[in-house]
């Protein structure tokens, strides 16, 4: 249980960072430097995350016809809202998105904290179909959509898709596969070396 709430918590400050980098925020920084980017990949990520952050699905999901694009911010709303959250500004914007994964996130630390497992398995569910419905498709579209970004983008990708893997595992009970050792490592390692 202390190592899947040391994971938890490190989750928490990936996506936490990640909303913080447009502040330069030294914590942030280090958090995503252990979580293996190097400097060229931090420069990258802070000089763009301002103008990432404000990217909506509405005009970056290329995977849908252009009708169901201009209404897709409904769609998205509505899974906040069906996963029991209510969201201010705009609901399809990648920096809304990353701030609803890191409350779903931090939901479930509190959850693991209370040792209600139930809960966080299903706050797992959720931030997992989230990824894989929203958050990483609107990833995919800006990347080929947007040259400027697509850099930036693609180091986002990474993370996200790592952390994909690592929300598999966990909700498969998989400790550790040995694809993702490193990566639930580092997790770990993150919440210890800066909280302990």
């Amino acid at each position: 249980m202390e190592d899947l709430l040391s994971i938890t918590n490190g989750r928490n400050l990936l996506y936490l960072s990640i909303l913080s980098l447009n502040i330069n925020n030294p914590e942030a920084l280090n958090v995503l430097r252990l979580l293996g980017l190097n400097d060229e990949e931090l420069n990258e990520l802070t000089k763009n995350i301002d103008e990432l952050l404000d990217l909506s699905a509405e005009n970056y999901r290329v995977d849908l016809d252009p009708l169901t694009r201009s209404l897709f911010v409904k769609v998205i709303k509505e899974f906040y809202e069906n996963a029991g959250y209510i969201i201010e500004g705009n609901a399809g914007s990648l920096k809304t998105m990353f701030a609803f994964m890191s409350k779903l996130v931090n939901d479930e630390v509190r959850a693991l904290k209370l040792g209600d497992l139930d809960n966080a398995k299903r706050l797992r569910t959720i931030q997992l179909r989230f990824l894989n419905t929203h958050l990483k498709p609107l990833l995919k579209g800006i990347i080929v959509s947007n040259e400027k970004l697509s850099k930036a983008t693609m180091i986002l990708l990474e993370l996200i898709d790592n952390d994909i893997d690592l929300l598999k595992d966990l909700l498969s009970n998989i400790e550790y596969s040995s694809q993702n050792v490193r990566f639930h490592d580092e997790f770990k390692n993150t919440f210890h070396d800066n909280h302990v």
